[in-house]
């Protein structure tokens, strides 16, 4: 499969829903990477809160580091008190109203500007990639509002 029919399996598997773990984001956008996870997550998120914040599927997705340290939180005492990608408060609008701005690409890093969007208030956060070969996988995000 070429790669642009493979990238645009990828996000139509997202979009649509993958009954098996998220594909490799291989010679996918990072911006198009951060809009197909998070049509998968946001749902998964605001159904189950903090509880969302590991889930095999994210291997393909997210950097081991940083999903190393989300389990370590969450199984802390008090557990982990936020949702990542989402925050500590929330609008469970911001499921299906969101936007992702085109990624800034320095390199083998991209930031990627998320803003959601709601209408009792909104949040932006920037989401940190990083490139190994073909894929790009988040590394962090940092809540802008």
């Amino acid at each position: 499969m070429k790669p642009p029919a493979r990238a645009l399996c990828f996000l139509l598997l997202l979009a649509f829903g993958a009954p098996s773990p998220l594909p490799a984001a291989e010679n996918v956008a990072p911006d198009a990477v951060v809009r197909a996870f998070l049509i998968w997550y946001l749902p998964v998120a605001f159904d189950k809160g903090a509880e969302a914040v590991y889930d095999k599927r994210m291997d393909a997705v997210i950097e081991a580091d940083l999903l190393k340290t989300w389990r370590k939180e969450q199984k802390s005492e008090g557990g982990i008190g936020y949702v990542p990608f989402v925050g500590q408060d929330f609008d469970e609008g911001w499921a299906k109203n969101f936007k992702v701005d085109p990624a800034s690409v320095t390199n083998n890093t991209a930031t990627v500007k998320v803003r959601y969007i709601a209408p009792q208030w909104s949040q932006s956060l920037n989401i940190q990639m990083t490139r190994t070969g073909d894929v790009w996988m988040i590394s962090g995000f940092e809540p802008l509002d």
